[in-house]
C-alpha cells in the first residue's frame, strides 16, 4: 500500500490504516503502533482503535470476516464504493480507476498492478 500511496498521493489518494489489535490480540498501545509504523516503513496515516471488537462487529454487516479490512471511499461525497476483507488485488485497480490513472501494467504494456503491502 505504501508504494501505491507514494505514487498517487499527489493525485489525491489518502490512506488511513487502522490498527485494532497487537500481536497478542490486545488493544494496541501507542508505543506498539509507533513501532508498527517503523517496522512497516509507512508514511500514510496510522491510527489505533482500542474499541476494535465493537467496530469489527459493525463491519460484519458488510459480510467481511477476514483481516485486513479494506474500504474504498469517494472523498468527494464520502460514498462507500467498496468493502472487503483480506488483500484482494482488485482494490488496486479500483484505486487507479477512481484517480483516473492507468495501472502500472497498462503503462508498461503488461497486465497486473503494483505490489501492495
Amino acid at each position: 500500500m505504501e508504494q501505491i500511496f507514494q505514487e498517487y498521493k499527489s493525485k489525491g489518494l489518502e490512506v488511513v490504516w487502522v490498527l485494532g489489535e497487537d500481536e497478542k490480540k490486545n488493544a494496541p498501545s501507542l508505543e506498539w503502533c509507533k513501532n508498527w509504523e517503523l517496522i512497516n516503513d509507512v508514511s500514510y496515516t496510522v491510527v489505533r482503535d482500542s474499541n476494535f471488537y465493537q467496530v469489527y462487529g459493525a463491519v460484519s454487516n458488510f459480510g467481511i470476516s477476514s483481516l485486513p479490512h479494506q474500504y474504498l471511499i469517494d472523498g468527494t461525497n464520502m460514498e462507500l464504493l467498496y468493502a472487503t476483507g483480506g488483500k484482494p488485488p482488485e482494490i488496486e485497480q479500483m484505486i487507479f480507476d477512481m484517480l483516473d490513472v492507468p495501472d502500472s501494467g497498462e503503462e508498461s504494456g503488461e497486465g497486473g498492478s503494483s505490489p501492495s503491502q
